[in-house]
């Protein structure tokens, strides 16, 4: 038990803030005991702010390799396909990214990443 005495209610506008806010729809969340949860839903939501980040967790940003060989633009197309597969990223941003490969795979026979191929005074430039 705890030495805090319990606090008089709240009189006048802060009483009825604090009526409002024990109205306001409680988080859908069932835990594993049976409970629902009783923290407050976020406005317009279903889930409190905890139960929405654990049901509904924000995608990671991809990170894409430069596309300086074949290999690598293989990889890519595995990684848009993956994300599509996993629904982390929609289908419009999917086609732009294909779209990306294609011509970067179009492209690879007329690009050099090499710098010493790019030296007119070394032996390879």
């Amino acid at each position: 038990m705890s030495d805090r005495k319990a606090q008089p209610p709240a009189q006048g506008a802060s009483a009825s803030m604090m009526a409002c806010a024990h109205r306001a729809p409680r988080c859908s969340h069932i835990k594993d005991d049976g409970r629902r949860c009783q923290s407050p839903a976020l406005k317009g939501k279903r889930l409190c702010y905890f139960h929405g980040r654990i049901h509904y967790p924000r995608p990671r940003r991809t990170v894409l390799p430069p596309l300086e060989d074949a290999n690598s633009v293989q990889a890519v197309l595995l990684s848009v396909q993956r994300a599509l597969l996993q629904g982390s990223v929609d289908h419009a941003t999917a086609r732009l990214l294909l779209y990306a490969l294609d011509i970067a795979s179009n492209n690879l026979k007329n690009v050099t990443f090499d710098p010493l191929a790019q030296d007119p005074h070394h032996p390879r430039g």
